[in-house]
């Protein structure tokens, strides 16, 4: 038997006690929470972006475009 096939039952209960899924868990929350936000971000510049019967079409004025891009990436409504 070679050292590659032997396992040792101690090495292998601390490794599953080590608690290294949290962090990547917590790491896609943040980076899922920017991409939302920059995802928002890029729909408020387009919504500057379309003309007056475009904005018509869904509902919205020049003014509620306005106020709605100026908005920072960061705020959700």
């Amino acid at each position: 038997m070679s050292c590659a096939e032997k396992r040792h039952p101690a090495l292998s209960t601390i490794a599953a006690d080590i608690p290294f899924r949290i962090w990547p868990r917590w790491a896609a929350a943040v980076w899922g929470r920017f991409c939302r936000a920059m995802e928002l971000q890029r729909q408020r510049r387009e919504l500057l972006e379309l003309d007056d019967r475009q904005l018509a079409d869904i509902g919205v004025s020049r003014e509620q475009s306005l106020r709605e891009a100026s908005k920072l990436f960061w705020t959700r409504v």
